[in-house]
């Protein structure tokens, strides 16, 4: 086998066994729970096309945004929009998201399904303006009903924002709990936005996307925090906030959070915030003269640290896969193959792992 087949084949048992833990996991949780899909062990295929109204000669493309759990990365399908303004894009999923549909400057999320086909009809001239451009996106095909009313709610919790350079000012000024009040404050907001829309009736899938989404947004920025604080402060992002900072991060990982891309967003803040800053406390990283050690074996370090301190089963092995994920793509094998059966115990950690990982 080829160098580079032999590295495909590996990131493709990677997904398989993640998808695999994922899927037990759901089942578990959805003994009581019918109402939400099961992810799928491999993938589907999902078909978007559509038409773009008063096509721009200069905007000749329509691209999708897709973020893949495993490796955190945003892959990206485009398409020619042909002189009718006709364009068709197919790629595979494994399990119901939202992705990002883009045109020119300008996007708005779907969500989707592995098998979906899907046809969007938008105006070019509309869809700088989100409320016009929900008023006149047309949908047909799979979760067409679903898909116009989140477009809807998109143009509505869109207007509840602080404007970016007054948020840059905030990040850099405020202090972690007077940053954390603001915040608090823009979610209450939303959620108001976010409870009214649901009432006029949404099915379980959006209505469990829509609470997600202003969750995981929260998380998502007061977990940025740390790092935007110290760029703008010429500090250091790994003592500029005690551990504890983090606690609200170590949350239960809900099933439903895949089908929100928020999620995998949420994933890489808590390895880059949490699971570093325990590390420093733990004495596993340490400053170096001008930049940040490991103590030991980093993957070791890393992985012990995911284990003993992610309560959640979940996001516990989403982290370890992409801490295998990432060292397939540093070509680093050895140390893959010395964690990867770790990988394949998480569900149930047996004491193998403790002695394996034990500091």
């Amino acid at each position: 086998m080829r160098r580079h087949d032999k590295y495909l084949t590996m990131k493709l048992n990677l997904i398989k066994t993640l998808l695999l833990l994922l899927t037990i996991s759901i089942f578990t949780y959805c003994k009581t729970r019918i109402d939400i899909k099961p992810v799928q062990q491999t993938s589907k295929s999902v078909f978007i096309t559509g038409e773009v109204l008063n096509p721009k000669p200069e905007k000749n493309t329509v691209t999708i945004y897709v973020n893949e759990i495993l490796s955190g990365d945003q892959k990206t399908y485009v398409s020619l929009v042909d002189s009718s303004g006709k364009f068709q894009i197919k790629f595979n999923q494994y399990y119901a998201q939202d992705i990002l549909v883009r045109y020119g400057d300008d996007a708005f999320p779907i969500i989707i399904h592995p098998t979906d086909s899907i046809h969007i009809v938008f105006d070019a001239d509309k869809i700088l303006d989100k409320d016009k451009l929900a008023k006149t996106i047309q949908f047909s095909g799979s979760s067409a009903d679903e898909n116009s009313k989140l477009v809807v709610f998109h143009s509505e919790i869109s207007k509840i924002f602080i404007p970016w350079e007054q948020y840059c000012l905030y990040e850099k000024e405020k202090s972690p709990d007077e940053f954390k009040s603001i915040l608090d404050s823009l979610k209450t907001a939303k959620y108001e936005v976010a409870n009214e829309f649901i009432q006029q009736g949404v099915s379980k899938e959006l209505e469990e996307w829509i609470r997600n989404e202003v969750d995981l947004d929260y998380f998502y920025w007061l977990a940025r925090y740390p790092y935007s604080h110290a760029k703008f402060n010429n500090t250091d992002e790994k003592t500029v906030v005690p551990t504890s900072f983090y606690d609200f991060m170590n949350i239960k990982f809900l099933p439903e959070f895949l089908n929100n891309s928020k999620s995998i967003d949420f994933v890489g803040r808590y390895r880059a915030g949490r699971i570093s800053s325990l590390m420093v406390d733990e004495g596993k990283l340490y400053k170096l003269d001008e930049r940040w050690a490991y103590k030991g074996d980093a993957s070791k370090a890393i992985i012990s640290t995911i284990l003993n301190s992610t309560n959640d089963s979940i996001l516990k092995e989403i982290l370890i896969a992409r801490q295998l994920y990432k060292m397939l793509d540093m070509r680093e094998i050895k140390v893959f193959e010395k964690y990867y059966s770790l990988f394949e115990e998480t569900v149930e950690l047996n004491p193998l792992c403790g002695s394996l990982f034990s500091t």
